[in-house]
């Protein structure tokens, strides 16, 4: 190559780990939501140490980067499914926090998806079109709000959804000059 190349991966946890045999068993994210109810600051810890754990892993074995965390809200996503740590924005947030910290304490950077926000349709958009149609500032209100907090914390990149929001822009928001320039960036 003529010049270096990132080497990634999804390793996730739970049905979205790429990397198995030799690998930690990392449990899916959306266990985290009820221990966090019940002991938050466990809960947290225990992201932070998840993420660290994955990241740690997947650096040893020379792979640059792995797409995570998953920062959609758990809302019955066909795609995210249990992917996701919760259906609240605020402990999304808090969760999302955590897991760049924890991807950061182990030297790798974060990345926040599916920008802004694949759990709260219905479709997968592997196989099928998916439309929501909320306006940017009910977006804003929720889905948003865990990519607020992984900008904040220093997250490093962000996956676009390919889900289109038709009162925001006309196009799904993985090639939308709106989506991508003037309010991801911006």
């Amino acid at each position: 190559a003529p010049r270096p190349q990132l080497v990634c991966v999804d390793q996730e946890g739970g049905r979205v780990q790429r990397f198995r045999e030799g690998y930690s068993a990392l449990p899916p994210l959306e266990g985290f939501d009820a221990l966090y109810r019940q002991d938050r600051d466990s809960a947290l810890e225990l992201a932070r140490e998840h993420a660290w754990l994955m990241a740690n892993e997947i650096l040893a074995s020379g792979v640059d980067l792995s797409f995570a965390p998953v920062v959609d809200l758990g809302r019955g996503n066909r795609a995210i499914g249990n992917r996701a740590f919760s259906p609240d924005p605020q402990i999304v947030a808090d969760f999302t926090r955590a897991y760049v910290e924890g991807m950061h304490g182990a030297g790798m950077a974060a990345t926040l998806k599916h920008f802004p926000g694949h759990g709260s349709v219905l479709e997968d958009t592997h196989f099928d079109n998916a439309a929501d149609p909320r306006t940017l500032d009910e977006l804003r209100a929720t889905d948003l709000v865990p990519f607020v907090a992984g900008i904040a914390a220093g997250a490093d990149a962000v996956m676009m959804a390919h889900v289109a929001y038709p009162q925001v822009a006309p196009e799904p928001a993985g090639y939308s000059p709106l989506w991508i320039d003037d309010i991801l960036r911006k």
